[in-house]
């Protein structure tokens, strides 16, 4: 299954309602190229004096929350699809939020949506993301790029190079 209205590069932010149950979601995608460009926010002035580290662990804490959160509206959601088996509104409501947890995960790895639904769909088992692929020669299979020892590196034996994959 392709996602075709999402695209890699946009001009302006996405929203999305997704009907979870009898409650609504709202989900906006940020303006975005597919990557995240990190560079301008080293600059960024910290709220309340807060360090880079201090505010990241505030935001992965939110993440959490707000997963866990999802978490517990998926269990209700799929009680109600149970309840109404015929009912192919629950399905749809899935659909709406797999495309935007999709597009979510392809940008924040800075990765083409297509790599992710290829993972998804278990086209791509035996493959690494494109982002992760020999720089030199392009390799994805597995089979072909072996990490070091050190876990640092990857040693691909189609062309020999080793290199610290981006998502590493």
């Amino acid at each position: 299954m392709k996602i075709t209205h999402l695209t890699k590069k946009r001009t302006k932010p996405k929203t999305y309602e997704v009907d979870v149950g009898s409650k609504k979601v709202r989900v906006t995608v940020p303006e975005s190229d597919g990557h995240i460009d990190r560079s301008a926010a080293r600059a960024a002035p910290a709220k309340d004096g807060q360090t880079a580290a201090e505010m990241y662990a505030e935001r992965r804490r939110d993440i959490d929350r707000l997963l866990g959160f999802l978490g517990q509206e998926l269990r209700k959601h799929e009680t109600q699809a149970k309840a109404d088996a015929r009912n192919f509104g629950y399905a749809g409501d899935l659909y709406r939020l797999r495309s935007c947890l999709v597009e979510a995960v392809a940008g924040f790895r800075g990765v083409d949506i297509e790599d992710v639904e290829l993972h998804l769909d278990g086209q791509a088992d035996d493959l690494v993301l494109e982002a992760d692929a020999c720089p030199k020669c392009g390799e994805r299979s597995t089979d072909s790029l072996v990490w070091q020892e050190e876990g640092e590196t990857v040693h691909c034996t189609n062309c020999g190079t080793r290199y610290t994959p981006p998502s590493k």
